[in-house]
């Protein structure tokens, strides 16, 4: 790794900070901090602190800000973000954030080593950032300063590339507070070529698509080698961005898929509501483009919501077969009446036809369950009686060859209506006192059967056939 002029660093090789941490080296500097190694000197572990620089560790704003880094990058719990070990304040009242020591190098100086990346390449660094960035904007972070220099590349324990997203919007976060010191400087504007147009007119007003312009540009300077705008000075940059179209990758890169420079474009649009809407959306549009093992990052992403997860409202789960939501119901209106509208529907003012057509299929279902429930009951009587059904209503033989033999010559009940009352019991009566052997002998020939069980459900018995009731049976109206 470079090293950076330590003429600006306020410490050297051998000062001893907060009495436990052993400068080693600086590893960097930018326009307001600067970053060095050190080592604790009990646990004897190697660690990165970061430094407002001494101009601007008075203030008191930028050093709020500079706790709000590490309070916004402590929050999101991602391998791709540099782990924040401590905070603390020096004995001359300079605030510092002890972070993770990170062995490799940015991208920006991978680009300037190696030139273009490959598109395999280039979309798998950015997809494991973006995994990163996801967490952040479901927090509701927005990083205002993603560039290739904060895409830091170091390596698993398993020699696999890792991507780190550094600096999580301390020299970025501009507002109307901003001290004039910071405003005299171009660290001000940092880096304008990675700059959202909207971001570009008010740090204010950027949102979870400032990043993903900011990730357009980035993925177009990590395939072609170069930014899409540029001028000779920061304000021509910036009317550059604001104003001009840019350059198709494909202009600078024949061999790129059309649809990755579709992508580029997407995240490139100046209209917010024509742009890549989310980092989720981003994530999906890369994967076919990204190695199998980036693509694991496509589904952790898609996983994460928030407020900045998706500016379009998901599609409704489908719902299980057979089942109806107020949604198809709209849906079904549309198809199938064509002359409803959906403003009627909204207001009230009318039903869709699938609502006016489900009801009636809903009652025809009810009466068939009814139905059923009433064979139900009927089939289970006649087992009990050990009686045969007549599904025509004809008497049943053995009962009219005993009434046969009576006396009375009224047509006999029929058994489905005797069988379907629940609260009438048919039993042969006893002979009563003086009565012929005959009809005593007829009466006893019916065969005995079990009272018939209540059902469950209540059923209102039949009305009373007309006609005397067949000698030898006995209506219990219990």
């Amino acid at each position: 790794m470079t090293t950076a002029p330590t003429d600006r660093s306020p410490f050297r090789p051998g000062d001893i900070l907060a009495n436990k941490y052993a400068v080693e080296e600086v590893l960097g500097a930018g326009g307001m901090g600067i970053v060095v190694a050190a080592t604790h000197v009990q646990l004897k572990e190697r660690v990165a602190l970061k430094f407002l620089l001494p101009e601007f560790a008075k203030d008191q704003t930028l050093s709020a800000r500079f706790l709000r880094e590490a309070q916004s990058a402590v929050r999101i719990k991602s391998e791709h973000v540099a782990r924040i070990i401590d905070v603390g304040t020096l004995d001359g009242g300079e605030p510092y954030m002890v972070m993770e020591h990170l062995v490799g190098t940015d991208l920006a100086k991978v680009l300037e080593r190696e030139g273009p990346l490959r598109v395999d390449v280039a979309t798998s660094y950015l997809l494991q950032a973006a995994e990163a960035i996801a967490q952040a904007h479901m927090l509701g972070i927005i990083h205002r300063d993603l560039k290739p220099s904060n895409l830091f590349l170091s390596k698993r324990v398993d020699g696999s590339p890792l991507i780190k997203v550094l600096d999580f919007g301390i020299s970025k976060d501009a507002d109307a507070e901003a001290s004039s010191a910071l405003t005299a400087t171009s660290a001000f504007l940092g880096s304008p070529q990675y700059m959202s147009p909207e971001q570009a007119k008010s740090a204010k007003t950027a949102d979870a698509r400032s990043d993903v312009w900011s990730f357009g540009v980035c993925l177009y300077e990590l395939l072609t080698g170069e930014c899409p705008f540029d001028g000779e000075s920061a304000t021509e940059l910036l009317a550059n961005i604001l104003n001009e179209a840019p350059v198709p990758p494909r202009a600078r890169r024949p061999d790129l898929p059309p649809d990755l420079e579709a992508t580029i474009l997407a995240c490139l649009e100046k209209d917010r509501a024509r742009r890549i809407g989310s980092i989720v959306e981003l994530a999906e549009r890369l994967a076919p483009h990204a190695s199998a093992e980036a693509r694991a990052s496509v589904s952790r992403i898609a996983t994460i919501q928030g407020p900045y997860s998706r500016t379009e409202r998901p599609p409704p789960p489908a719902p299980p077969s057979g089942a109806v939501t107020p949604k198809s119901f709209v849906e079904d209106a549309t198809v199938s009446d064509p002359n409803v509208s959906q403003a009627q529907i909204a207001s009230g003012t009318t039903t869709p036809a699938a609502t006016r057509t489900s009801l009636p299929r809903a009652l025809a279902a009810l009466a068939i369950i009814a139905v059923g429930l009433v064979v139900s009951i009927v089939a289970f009587v006649e087992m009990r009686g050990g009686r045969r059904s007549d599904p025509i209503g004809h008497a049943d033989p053995e009962t009219t060859s005993a009434f046969g033999a009576g006396t009375s010559s009224a047509a006999p009940m029929p058994a489905i209506m005797a069988t379907t009352a629940p609260s009438v019991e048919i039993a042969a009566a006893p002979t009563p006192r003086g009565a012929s052997t005959a009809s005593a002998t007829t009466v006893a020939a019916v065969p005995a059967r079990p009272p018939v069980p209540k059902p469950s459900a209540k059923v209102t018995p039949p009305s009373k056939p007309a006609g005397p009731t067949p000698t030898g049976d006995v209506l219990d109206t219990r």
